[in-house]
């Protein structure tokens, strides 16, 4: 015996079962494992941009102020929606938002029931580690930065949250810059995260960065650091490099300028290094900065073009913590008041959403999808779509999530009755199949028909042009590739068959 694969008995490695074909599946085919029990080949479908989806919905039903939403990124089908009441009371009020097709599941409003009356200034982020774990910040009694981890149970629609004791982290008040909530950012898994805010000192110009750790449901921090001190209005806007979650990118417009300014972050234990500002070539508008670092080296910001405030895109180049700049380039010749955009860099990361308000006219929240080349050196957007049904008044926020479908949820307050509402879309992709993957055809199966499947752990033979010892992946499109993926297939015995793993 000179081969390994002479070890594999005649037909195949054992570990096969039987399954009925949702489709007609040929020999070698890759297969995912539907929730009827039949067995369907491994692929992608394409999903088509819709918005809005389903009906807008009202979540704050009085005077609702500071709208910030975030996705869950345990769970594509919800997110967390916080915001201060503006009655008079001033409570930071929470929701949970989950989606089932395109019907809202609403939790009641959870009150942090916090004393005082103060601006609250709320933000909050989900635990990348932990389900059902978020951390709120938000101004206390005394009007001084503070966080609380929370813990939600309950089904949909019937949440709660406990809360743990309050931690103060800064004695400056935090302010919202009109464009652009707090920015709070989980930045990895050991339950560290850095909040950036416009502070009081240096009111209207400065921003600051603290790094909180609530590994558990108790927070610490670590001390501010000043991000600048040069920040128009404390327009800004910052991303976590995917590579390296110690590194973060900081936009901001500056002041004397009116230029996008960029910084990198280096974050040590609590400690916050600042790197060097470099400003860009082009003067831009202070409608808001939404920035994404896409990989090591890519940056795409979405702003609004001076002068006329057109939502545009400029891309942007790292290179240790030097920043080259893209030209400026317009999406929509709309003059607006509100620009922002989301990509959550899961699944399709071309495909993001940004969305605008046209200043003049009747002000409706509108979006158009964009999708990043394949080198990322341009963008393409598709046509208009107006989201909102009444007209905006202030407080935007979007939020896309993980799903393959890149659903969003967009929030905002109306003009007149003070109350904000909730707008669904899908920016559309590739969606893909390729997680319920469970084995190999043994031969081809009829659409309806019952045929033999090697799956995980067994040793299919009806596979070619492998390279020995090379492990291999299930591709979106049902290939094997030994390019990584998060469906591993197996380690190949021979240039015709494969050991499945698990």
């Amino acid at each position: 015996m000179s081969n390994l694969s002479e070890l594999l008995p005649a037909g195949g490695g054992g570990k096969s079962a039987d399954f009925v074909a949702s489709g007609a599946l040929s020999n070698g085919q890759t297969v995912a494992l539907k929730t009827n029990g039949q067995v369907e080949a491994v692929g992608e479908t394409t999903v088509s941009p819709s918005m809005p989806l389903g009906t807008q919905t009202e979540f704050a039903p009085r005077h609702s102020v500071l709208n910030k939403i975030v996705a869950d990124p345990h769970n594509s089908n919800r997110w967390i929606i916080v915001w201060a009441d503006d009655d008079g009371s001033e409570d930071v009020l929470v929701r949970i938002i989950t989606l089932s097709g395109t019907t809202w599941t609403l939790s009641s409003e959870i009150n942090m029931g916090l004393s005082g009356s103060v601006a609250r200034t709320p933000t909050v982020a989900w635990d990348k580690a932990t389900a059902n774990k978020i951390v709120i910040t938000y101004n206390n009694s005394s009007n001084d930065g503070s966080a609380k981890v929370g813990t939600i149970s309950g089904s949909a629609g019937s949440e709660s949250i406990s809360f743990g004791a309050e931690h103060t982290f800064t004695t400056q008040t935090m302010y919202w810059y009109s464009r652009n909530p707090p920015q709070l950012l989980c930045l990895d898994n050991s339950g560290n995260y850095l909040q950036i805010f416009r502070g009081s000192t240096g009111y209207g110009t400065a921003v600051y960065g603290i790094i909180l750790q609530a590994p558990s449901t108790t927070v610490t921090s670590g001390s501010e650091a000043t991000l600048t001190t040069t920040a128009k209005d404390g327009a800004s806007s910052a991303s976590i490099v995917p590579t390296d979650s110690t590194k973060v990118i900081f936009a901001y417009l500056e002041n004397t300028q009116e230029k996008p300014a960029i910084k990198q972050l280096s974050i040590s234990g609590t400690s916050i290094t600042v790197g060097s500002e470099n400003l860009g070539p082009t003067l831009t508008g202070d409608e808001g900065f939404s920035l994404t670092a896409m990989d090591a080296t890519k940056i795409v910001m979405i702003t609004s073009t001076n002068g006329t405030k057109y939502p545009a895109y400029q891309i942007l180049t790292n290179s240790s913590g030097s920043f080259s700049f893209g030209t400026l380039t317009v999406i929509t010749s709309t003059s607006s008041m509100y620009v922002n955009a989301s990509n959550n860099l899961s699944n399709d990361s071309s495909t993001f959403i940004t969305s605008y308000v046209n200043s003049s006219g009747t002000r409706y929240a509108r979006a158009k999808v964009g999708t990043i080349n394949a080198g990322i050196s341009s963008i393409s957007f598709n046509t208009e779509t107006q989201l909102s049904t009444t007209v905006f008044s202030n407080y935007a926020d979007i939020a896309q999530q993980s799903d393959s479908s890149g659903t969003f949820a967009f929030v905002f307050e109306r003009t007149g009755a003070d109350k904000s509402f909730i707008v669904l879309g899908q920016t559309g992709g590739s969606s893909t199949n390729s997680a319920d993957f469970i084995g190999i055809t043994d031969a081809a199966i009829s659409d309806t028909a019952s045929g033999s499947v090697t799956v995980k752990g067994g040793v299919s033979t009806s596979v070619s042009s492998l390279t020995i010892g090379s492990d291999y992946f299930v591709q979106g499109n049902g290939t094997l590739s030994t390019t990584t993926s998060t469906v591993p297939a197996g380690r190949a015995l021979s240039t015709t068959s494969i050991l499945l793993e698990g």
